[in-house]
């Protein structure tokens, strides 16, 4: 006997995989046999009944099931071809449950759309094995609803359900997609992986998926999308990670929709050309921790919004066109690590409550317009360790706290208006490897303590007014590997630093 035989009564909670009951219109399917013998495969019982089937499921639409006067046939005819004509499983739509056949029928388009004839690896697809078999596919043992495709149309409930291996997860990641994702990918009720990343799928981001309801890790990055994002993707409430980056071909505003998802964690999206502002809901994003925005076309101000994120780590809206200062409320963020707001239009100055950021490590904000001095409040962060602010409209003196908190690994503050000299602070980060302070107005003499700092790799000097002999100590930097001190007023050379440079 078959699996199919061994049914249990119904729980007295509804099964977990059940498909919609509404009954679209079936205009494009007669309603009655053909009064001869069809010549053709597509106009015969049982395609006829299992496709009138799949409409009234919503699964896929009339147009796209049935060949009309001899047309190419569709990926979803030929999907339904190979399920009752080719198929060596030969499942029966009489007896095996509506939710299998189902299943196995949208996996088939899933291979016929995306031309898996060419794919690196499709081990088992389109063969006998179970579908949760074929490569890249991961499934669950689940209770359905037992009762089959093509009995009581009007209504596939039944009282009694069956274990079965529902697809749960599709990982074809770096497999040689090429085509357009199929509506019907969305046709997987119990979904919670899709990973298509790192192909060669194009056309637009179908909007039907934003059925996939349980949908948690949704990776379609590396791929030739092209057009708008569907604001379809709001409706993923359970949405986790999401990962787009590498589309150059899409565009247009960011859906306010994606500000919905209260679960999502990660927002991936650099170098999709997206552009607009930065919706004000994504500040309603709490589970947010990481956010990638950066290398788009992204304009207007950087949203006061943002402040409200709990959990952001990691915040990256560098090489945009974003315009107007730093907000307060980002100061707020007590949790973030990584700020990059560089190559924007940002003015203004960087208030005293970056000292705020008690857990910030890596801070750029170069090529933009900000102004005034550098907050002393600089050194009342105690994890920083990269610093970039080149090529800004920074002056005054640098702040004498610099480098107090002993981690700095890096400070670029080249190409600023930065007067006084060198604080002596910048010595207590003993493991700095990178200090460029060209292009700047310093004076005073080169402090010898650098010569301390034995992991300094690049030390940049240049075009500042520096006098005063050149210490010998710093030939103790036994790794500097670039040096560059030209248009200063060194009066004298160390032999033993000239010896070491070369």
């Amino acid at each position: 006997s078959s699996q199919y035989d061994e049914i249990s009564e119904a729980p007295s909670q509804a099964p977990t995989v059940l498909f919609p009951s509404a009954m679209p219109s079936m205009a494009y399917f007669p309603t009655n046999a053909p009064s001869s013998e069809p010549t053709n495969f597509y106009a015969a019982k049982p395609y006829l009944e299992v496709a009138r089937a799949l409409e009234s499921l919503n699964v896929s639409s009339a147009v796209d099931i049935l060949l009309i006067d001899g047309t190419t046939p569709t990926s979803q005819a030929n999907a339904l071809d190979f399920l009752l004509k080719s198929d060596d499983l030969a499942l029966d739509p009489e007896s095996v449950p509506a939710t299998r056949m189902v299943q196995r029928y949208i996996a088939a388009i899933v291979y016929i759309s995306l031309e898996g004839s060419g794919w690196n690896i499709s081990t088992n697809w389109l063969t006998a094995e179970h579908e949760c078999d074929w490569h890249g596919v991961e499934c669950e043992s689940q209770q359905i609803d037992e009762a089959p495709l093509l009995v009581g149309s009007t209504s596939l409930s039944s009282s009694r359900t069956l274990l079965e291996r529902i697809v749960v997860s599709m990982d074809l990641s770096q497999n040689n997609l090429v085509g357009s994702l199929p509506n019907e990918i969305a046709q997987f009720p119990n979904l919670t992986t899709l990973s298509l990343w790192g192909n060669g799928l194009k056309g637009t981001i179908p909007s039907t998926i934003g059925g996939l309801s349980s949908l948690r890790q949704l990776w379609i990055d590396n791929n030739n999308f092209t057009g708008e994002l569907p604001t379809h993707l709001g409706q993923l409430e359970n949405l986790e990670d999401f990962q787009l980056y590498g589309n150059k071909g899409l565009g247009g505003n960011i859906p306010t929709e994606i500000g919905y998802l209260k679960k999502l964690e990660r927002f991936w999206s650099d170098g999709t050309n997206l552009s607009g502002t930065i919706p004000i809901e994504f500040g309603q994003m709490s589970a947010l921790v990481h956010l990638y925005l950066d290398d788009n076309k992204l304009t207007g101000g950087l949203p006061p919004s943002l402040g409200s994120l709990p959990n952001l780590v990691d915040l990256r809206l560098g090489n945009n066109m974003f315009t107007g200062s730093i907000p307060d409320e980002l100061y707020e963020l007590s949790k973030l690590e990584i700020l990059y707001l560089d190559n924007n239009d940002i003015t203004g100055s960087i208030s005293t409550l970056i000292g705020k950021f008690v857990s910030l490590v890596d801070f750029r904000a170069g090529d933009n317009r900000l102004t005034d001095s550098l907050p002393f409040e600089l050194g009342d962060m105690p994890n920083l360790e990269v610093l970039v602010l080149r090529r800004n409209r920074l002056n005054m003196f640098l702040p004498e706290s610099l480098g107090s908190n002993g981690r700095l690994l890096r400070i670029d503050l080249t190409q600023n208006s930065m007067v006084g000299s060198i604080p002596k602070s910048i010595g207590q980060s003993k493991g700095l490897k990178k200090l460029e302070l060209g292009s700047n107005d310093l004076t005073g003499e080169i402090p010898s303590f650098l010569g301390e700092m034995v992991h300094l790799e690049t030390l940049v000097l240049g075009k500042n007014m520096f006098h005063g002999t050149v210490p010998s100590e710093l030939g103790n930097m036994v790794n500097l590997g670039k040096l560059v001190w030209t248009m200063n007023k060194p009066s004298c050379y160390s032999n033993a630093l000239l010896r070491h440079i070369g």
